[in-house]
């Protein structure tokens, strides 16, 4: 039987999700936090598949990535997010992932989404990507997030921000 890891930090959406895939049959663990998706890892239970949410509140989902991976070595993730950027998917592909979906996203997409077969050399921007000013700066944040290995106050010390102005960046492109 498949069992998936959700790891989403709005509540109302995550339940409808695990609803979804629990029609499906499928055995369904919830995290709303890293520090929740940590705790789920660490009980031994064994992920076929994994959907991620990048954005946790003021952290990325990306960080939890090897972890998965390490304890779930055939685990499929799915990253899911409020908004896309070429050098978010192609983190996320880099360190495993099979598909990055934009929310918002039809379930049935979200299902199809595993059956892919990552190809980093193919990342590219879709309809929806973000252009513009506030692009290029989300762009560089998470560009900068990455390269601090998604430490907040370092990103803010490197981009001559304050830390709280930081999260709030973050925040309102999250919608």
């Amino acid at each position: 039987m498949n069992h998936i890891l959700i790891v989403e930090d709005d509540a109302e959406f995550r339940d409808l999700l695990a609803a979804k895939w629990t029609e499906l049959q499928w055995q369904v663990t919830t995290a709303g936090s890293v520090r929740d998706a940590e705790y789920a890892l660490s009980g031994g239970v064994v992920f076929s598949h994994c959907l991620l949410d990048l954005n946790l509140n003021t952290q990325n989902g990306l960080t939890l990535m090897p972890q998965i991976l390490s304890l779930n070595p055939g685990c499929k993730i799915v990253i899911l997010t409020g908004y896309a950027s070429v050098h978010s998917g192609i983190e996320a592909v880099k360190l495993g992932a099979v598909y990055l979906l934009q929310k918002p996203s039809r379930f049935q997409d979200i299902v199809a989404a595993f059956d892919h077969t990552a190809q980093p050399d193919t990342v590219r921007l879709d309809e929806h990507a973000i252009t513009g000013i506030a692009g290029i700066e989300q762009e560089l944040i998470q560009r900068t997030l990455a390269d601090n290995q998604f430490n907040v106050t370092k990103t803010a010390e490197q981009l001559g921000l304050h830390r709280r102005t930081l999260q709030r960046k973050m925040k309102r492109r999250l919608g």
